[in-house]
């Protein structure tokens, strides 16, 4: 496994009037991270300036200098990281987080991350994301420790997921020849879950 540590439950309905004469379901917090993890991370394969354009145009905004320096360390010497929009200077904001490491072996081949943390306040039901993942990759993940989505290509994607269940070098080796993917879940608190995004590659 990499050296690196990272980072809908129920539909809410919403009633219209008599005259509108329909019900629509309005998206859950789960949807709503996971739909930024989708535009930012894995709909542009975690690449850097990809991920970055795509928050500018939804509107996120440069974290302070400081916040960014704060999580600037030996396995991730550079770090971005981007603020949901905001309504005023008191709301919670999600983040978006992007890094780069050294050189993670002699083939030259580094790991670039790209993470979603959600706003403190929402409720990420951790059981949708694992569903909402597995159905956008069109692959099932391995269990143990965690949720783990191991897979090659630009869709339809390819499961690698053997390469993490064998010796520690396997994927190094694969990704010195070919991108691999790595999509982790994490669980904090009950309602807390986040998704992580690895790419290991040159």
């Amino acid at each position: 496994m990499l050296r690196l540590s990272c980072v809908a439950g129920l539909m809410a309905l919403a009633v219209f009037s008599p005259a509108m004469a329909q019900d629509a379901a309005a998206p859950s917090a789960t949807e709503l991270y996971f739909a930024d993890v989708d535009r930012f991370c894995l709909a542009t394969g975690g690449d850097w300036g990809l991920a970055l354009a795509a928050a500018e145009a939804a509107g996120w905004a440069p974290a302070p200098e400081a916040m960014v320096a704060a999580l600037v360390n030996p396995d991730a010497p550079e770090i971005a990281m981007r603020l949901s929009p905001t309504t005023g200077p008191d709301q919670p904001q999600a983040q978006l987080l992007l890094s780069v490491s050294p050189p993670m072996d002699e083939g030259g081949v580094i790991v670039r991350a790209c993470a979603v943390v959600a706003e403190p306040q929402a409720q990420i039901d951790a059981s949708t994301l694992v569903e909402l993942a597995s159905a956008r990759l069109g692959i099932e993940p391995g269990r143990a420790p965690y949720p783990v989505w191991v897979y090659s290509g630009t869709g339809p994607y390819v499961s690698e997921l053997d390469l993490v269940m064998s010796d520690s070098n396997a994927m190094f080796e694969a990704a010195a020849e070919r991108p691999i993917f790595m999509l982790t879940l994490t669980r904090g608190a009950p309602g807390q879950a986040n998704l992580a995004l690895l790419r290991a590659g040159r």
